[in-house]
């Protein structure tokens, strides 16, 4: 068995559990011996998705799905030191022992479907060689962040037959802004490497999106960034804030740096440069998550991607982080947490040279985290976390509006109803009280629908006179709607028989029946 470095012995007053796994013959001989085929994988995946679904709607604190996607840190090692990071001064190298190589890929990996092989390190560098071998054996699809430099024709031909997706970190097209932001680099390297890459992938069928970090140095420049990655074959921009965190880092946060009409004007101007040149731009920052897709059609190979869930999740549990719902993160100290985001002890669930992954995955702290989620009452860490606070805009259409168009006959001419109240995403504990202004002709009769999470399987319908304005939910009906549920609802007043003098409102807004939830016994999750 191999032994416990002593660096792991922080762990106070805590026994370690006894180590029964080896690397042995993880990776045995020179070619990989698969465990687990990419078919299977798959098909343990939509089984795992059933379950997920069945989790989140029965508000579950003990979850039979597993976790879907794992970010290892088999490495900290990062060859620049960026700003928004580092700002030469990068932390001591680690690597992941092999041991804990041995625990994960025993008690996790089989169940994981997305390796994210990426903890503030650049992923093709030191560790690369275990993080391809394991993607092999365990069956997984490599979701990479780079920086490019290494990039070279050997490592494209390594990557591409893993990598379901690719993003290239790169926060500025002029050399100049590039290394100031990103010390240590070689520019000349990263911009040789930029358009042989996005050409190789582009080729292959792999979608390559280019992250740039928004900055008081570089921001005046985005636009033409966004043009510049076109031109080199990127057809996919994501403009992002960063956790600036350190008081000196503080300068190079726009939003304390920029006045708000500024910013706006950057995205403005980028979401036309965006059109002109047929991107697809996502355009997060401030809490504001906008997207907007110009780009022509593009035959991308099938990944293994959670977008559906992604919106699903978001429509009926408004507030509720995905990243918590589906991943995993393991640091190279054992330590696992929820997200991305945690770290240094901050929302650790456990540790696994302590627990079993199943003591962790559905124990005090993370049962906590879910039953967080689901009543608004957050830890710290994710009170300001953009996970949390990107707040759903209002729908124009959503499944439930289907089934009320197939019930009542026909399509209102007009979505423009103005209703008052209640305030959309508005958490309450009483039946809600609905008002609106009349329309411009009298109607026989409004319908107050609404679906949970949207749908139409899970709808409340509610008939009022034409003549009225306002309506509150009986208390009997009330006591059907099930709590911490996202119910969007939409109004539509109707001219039986006559579309043409029949309205709806112009946005379908959300509601959530609250409940406070205690907190679990014996996690620690607020005392970090």
């Amino acid at each position: 068995m191999a032994s416990l470095p002593s660096k792991f012995q922080f762990v106070e007053g805590k026994k370690l559990r006894p180590l029964t796994h080896e690397m042995g013959d993880l990776f045995e001989g020179e070619e990989v011996r698969p465990y687990q085929s990419r078919e299977e994988k798959a098909a343990f995946e939509k089984k795992n998705r059933a379950r997920l679904e069945r989790d989140l709607i029965e508000g579950r604190l003990i979850f039979d799905s597993r976790p879907f996607a794992i970010d290892m840190q088999i490495s900290n090692f990062c060859n620049m030191s960026c700003i928004m990071c580092y700002d030469g001064e990068n932390p001591p190298t680690k690597r992941m022992p092999d041991d804990l190589i041995a625990l994960v890929a025993s008690e996790i990996l089989p169940s994981v479907s997305v390796l994210l092989p990426f903890s503030g390190s650049e992923p093709l560098l030191l560790g690369w060689d275990t993080t391809r071998r394991l993607a092999e054996k365990y069956g997984m699809e490599l979701d990479i962040v780079t920086n490019v430099q290494y990039l070279d024709e050997k490592m494209l031909k390594e990557v591409e037959p893993l990598v379901g997706r690719i993003i290239f970190s790169i926060d500025s097209h002029i050399p100049e802004i590039y290394e100031a932001i990103r010390l240590r680099s070689n520019p000349k390297k990263v911009f040789e490497n930029l358009p042989k890459a996005a050409k190789f992938f582009e080729e292959n069928g792999i979608k390559v999106t280019c992250n740039v970090v928004l900055m008081s140095n570089n921001a005046a420049w985005v636009p033409e960034t966004i043009a510049y990655m076109a031109d080199q074959g990127i057809f996919s921009v994501h403009i992002l804030g960063y956790l600036h965190n350190l008081p000196h880092q503080r300068m190079l946060d726009p939003k304390l740096t920029f006045k708000p009409e500024y910013l706006e004007y950057l995205k403005e101007r980028s979401i036309a440069v965006a059109k002109e040149k047929k991107v697809e731009l996502i355009w997060d920052l401030g809490g504001s998550h906008s997207f907007y897709d110009f780009r022509e059609k593009r035959n991308y190979r099938n990944s293994i991607v959670m977008d559906h869930w992604d919106r699903k999740l978001k429509l009926y549990q408004p507030g509720y982080c995905i990243q918590s719902v589906y991943r995993v993160k393991v640091d190279n100290d054992g330590r696992i947490y929820p997200c991305c985001v945690a770290d240094g002890g901050r929302l650790a669930l456990g540790n696994l040279y302590q627990q079993s992954f199943e003591e962790i995955w559905n124990g005090p702290e993370s049962q906590d985290l879910r039953r967080a989620m689901l009543c608004g009452d957050l830890p710290d860490l994710c009170k300001n976390c953009w996970f949390t606070t990107n707040k759903l805009a209002p729908e124009s259409h959503l499944p439930f509006v289907d089934q009320v168009v197939e019930d009542v006959g026909f399509w209102p001419s007009s979505a423009e109803m103005e209703v008052n109240g209640p305030p959309h995403l508005a958490r309450i504990t009483e039946p809600p009280s609905f008002s609106w202004d009349a329309p411009p002709t009298p109607v026989d009769r409004y319908l107050l629908v609404c679906g949970m999470g949207g749908e139409a399987i899970f709808m409340e319908t509610f008939e009022i006179d034409g003549q009225q304005n306002e309506f509150t939910i009986p208390k009997k009906r009330w006591k059907a709607f099930l709590t911490n549920k996202g119910y969007w609802w939409g109004l539509w007043a109707i001219k039986d028989g006559d579309s043409a003098h029949s309205y709806r409102s112009k946005e379908l807004r959300c509601f959530i029946r609250h409940e406070d939830l205690p907190r679990i016994k014996g996690s620690s999750l607020y005392k970090t």
